[in-house]
C-alpha cells in the first residue's frame, strides 16, 4: 500500500487538500518551469523562440495565479512565493543574457509585479545571492550549454 492510500481519506480534513494543492504547485515548478529556464540557456535561434513562447505560457499561469493579491498566498510572502521566487529573482538575468523578453506589465502585469514586491521584502534581500556573481555564474553556464549542444 502507498503513501496515498494509507493517509487519502482518513479524516484529515481541509489542510490535506490544501497541503498536496501547494505540493502540485512546487512539481510544476520544477518539472516545468525550471526545466523551461534551463533549455532557455541552452538553445539559440528558432529553438530559443519557441522555448520562449513555451516559458511565457508558463508564466502566464502564474500571473493569474497572482490575480488580485500581493503575493501567492495573500498579503504576505508565503511558501508558493518561496517556491517561485527564482523566478523573480533570475528572469532580468535571463533575459539579458538570452535577448529575450520573459515578462512584462502587458503581457504579466501580477507577475511582474509580485516580482518587484517579492524582490523588496526585508529576509529575501538578506538571502539573494550578490547579482554580479549570478550573472556571471549564468552567463558561464550559458555559454558551457550552448557549446555543449552544438558539439
Amino acid at each position: 500500500m502507498g503513501w496515498e492510500e494509507k493517509w487519502v481519506g482518513r479524516g484529515t480534513g481541509w489542510w490535506w487538500g490544501r497541503a498536496t494543492t501547494r505540493w502540485r504547485w512546487v512539481v510544476a515548478a520544477r518539472m516545468e518551469i525550471w526545466t523551461i529556464y534551463v533549455k532557455i540557456f541552452s538553445k539559440t535561434g528558432f529553438e530559443l523562440e519557441n522555448i520562449r513562447n513555451e516559458a511565457v505560457e508558463n508564466l502566464k499561469i502564474l500571473d493569474k495565479l497572482l490575480d488580485g493579491k500581493k503575493f501567492f498566498g495573500g498579503e504576505c510572502a508565503g511558501f508558493l512565493d518561496i517556491v517561485f521566487g527564482w523566478i523573480a529573482y533570475w528572469t532580468p538575468f535571463c533575459e539579458e543574457i538570452t535577448g529575450l523578453n520573459l515578462i512584462d506589465k502587458t503581457s504579466m502585469p501580477n507577475l511582474e509585479a509580485w516580482s518587484k514586491i517579492f524582490l523588496e521584502v526585508s529576509w529575501v534581500k538578506e538571502i539573494l545571492p550578490p547579482p554580479d556573481k549570478l550573472r556571471s555564474n549564468l552567463q558561464a553556464f550559458r555559454k558551457h550549454v550552448v557549446a555543449a549542444s552544438n558539439s
